[in-house]
């Protein structure tokens, strides 16, 4: 029955998100080599105990395009933000996870609905102990029937996830890439991840905006500022990580589609 939960959880992802949708266009040049097969995923440490995860989906019009992840170890649990773009992509993470962190159970959270966030889920082991976090609004974009997902449970906007002493808030900041789009803010190391909500630095345009509200985007970058003040280092959804310039580049390439 699991295995039929996971394998209905990825049709509906596939379904609610057709890979076309996906597509970033002729956004920014790739700095890093993808892997030798798009199964595997890189991990770089950001802070201790911080890891960014990276995996790779051959995209038509670009090819192998990579997408940032978190996991955040601690003795009493794991965070894991955005698993991959598929399964395989979610169970190379959970041997990962094994291999640091034993059987510590998981605390699983996609930071929008789109298959880049969402289509690793079913590669992850769903446990007693371990926890699927959806927001409301990503729940209602899925669409398809809710009792086919595995079991989850939701949030309504602003949540404080507590992990072995380490605090991690979870926040809406408004609509911009996609109606529900959250980020993920680590309050000892002061990272965001802002998924794709955040564009890299070398991001040339806005990429994919099929579902984003772009005439409230940069008011909803300006709550993040305003609710996370002291940001040190910010992870896009795809592309290398900076500080909050990232933010300001994000505004700036807003501006520039309105004109």
């Amino acid at each position: 029955m699991r295995r039929l939960f996971f394998a209905l959880l990825f049709a509906l992802c596939l379904c609610a998100i057709p890979a076309p949708r996906v597509s970033v266009g002729a956004q920014s040049p790739q700095p890093e080599k993808p892997p030798a097969s798009l199964n595997d995923v890189r991990f770089d440490e950001l802070a201790p105990g911080v890891w960014r995860n990276v995996s790779y989906y051959s995209l038509s019009d670009i090819g192998a395009y990579p997408a940032n992840g978190l996991v955040m170890l601690s003795k009493s649990g794991v965070l894991v933000v955005d698993p991959g773009w598929t399964p395989a992509h979610g169970k190379n993470i959970t041997k990962w996870i094994r291999s640091r962190a034993g059987n510590a159970p998981l605390t699983v959270i996609p930071t929008h609905f789109h298959f880049d966030r969402v289509g690793g889920l079913p590669g992850l082991p769903h446990r007693k102990g371990d926890l699927f976090l959806l927001f409301d609004k990503t729940v209602e974009l899925l669409k398809d029937d809710k009792k086919k997902l595995p079991t989850f449970e939701t949030f309504g906007g602003e949540k404080t996830i507590t992990l072995d002493g380490e605090q991690f808030d979870v926040f809406y900041p408004g609509p911009g890439h996609t109606t529900d789009n959250i980020v993920v803010y680590c309050r000892s190391s002061r990272i965001l991840f802002g998924g794709c909500f955040v564009k890299s630095g070398d991001s040339a345009n806005l990429g994919n905006v099929a579902d984003a509200d772009i005439e409230r985007w940069s008011a909803s970058i300006d709550a993040v500022r305003k609710r996370f003040p002291e940001i040190r280092l910010v992870v896009p959804g795809h592309g290398a990580p900076g500080g909050t310039e990232l933010l300001t580049h994000t505004q700036e390439l807003l501006r520039a589609a309105k004109k």
